[in-house]
């Protein structure tokens, strides 16, 4: 007496999502990253040469001594703000290095949970 059996068997792929996912969070993070540098290159070149300008125009004048000295300090506010840019790039690159940590690791489990555990 031969029985044959049939058996039916289905699996659904959970972690190609959340992989995607992730990957399109960090890619955005860097994005913003970039967009960050960029922008602060661009305030950076700017305070260089407003500094450079108010050297250049600086007179024996007080109308234009006082001109100068706000320009400078305008000048000295953006190159505060770049710096403070700088520093929040740069907390920015530390939380999604962490985030990428995190993520790495739960691939691994979810890897040893599907393919590794035998329970």
């Amino acid at each position: 007496m031969t029985e044959e059996i049939n058996i039916l068997l289905t699996a659904s792929d959970e972690a190609s999502g959340v992989i995607a996912d992730a990957s399109e969070q960090i890619d955005g993070s860097l994005q913003d990253v970039e967009a960050q540098t960029e922008e602060l290159e661009t305030t950076t070149s700017q305070s260089m040469s407003s500094v450079a300008q108010s050297h250049e125009e600086a007179s024996t004048s007080f109308k234009d001594t006082a001109m100068t000295m706000n320009t400078l300090a305008l000048s000295g506010a953006n190159l505060f703000m770049s710096y403070n840019q700088i520093e929040n790039a740069e907390k920015l690159v530390k939380e999604r290095g962490i985030n990428a940590k995190l993520f790495k690791m739960n691939v691994a489990k979810l890897d040893k949970n599907i393919f590794h555990d035998n329970t």
